[in-house]
């Protein structure tokens, strides 16, 4: 793929109605919908299930089911995505996925977030 540049998109947008109208959400929405996520800068604290969670630049943590939730989808759906995006080849977008020990959640890594 060629690199064309960079669009910047106001974290406002994901604000909107038309962002949080329920509907089912294409392969491309999840993946904004990851970058919308992620921590922006280092040193975000969550609390899951009785832990903190210190994230860095691009990560963030999320449930097979919650994500499944916001993106109508079913939780195998997403578990598959999660892999098939896991395991890509590309370039421009590629995750690692983390499994939270005590908790349902994983933290997600947007490889290249910075680049």
């Amino acid at each position: 793929m060629k690199k064309r540049g960079y669009v910047k998109v106001p974290r406002s947008v994901f604000q909107s109605e038309e962002w949080a109208e329920k509907r089912r959400f294409s392969r491309f929405e999840a993946m904004i919908s990851l970058y919308e996520q992620a921590a922006y800068t280092d040193g975000r604290l969550v609390h899951v299930r009785g832990a903190d969670i210190l994230l860095r630049r691009g990560q963030l943590v999320a449930s097979v089911r919650t994500l499944a939730e916001r993106w109508g989808w079913s939780p195998s759906a997403v578990d598959r995505f999660l892999k098939r995006v896991r395991d890509s080849k590309r370039d421009d977008f590629r995750i690692d996925v983390e499994t939270l020990k005590g908790t349902v959640s994983s933290k997600v890594t947007i490889c290249n977030y910075d680049c």
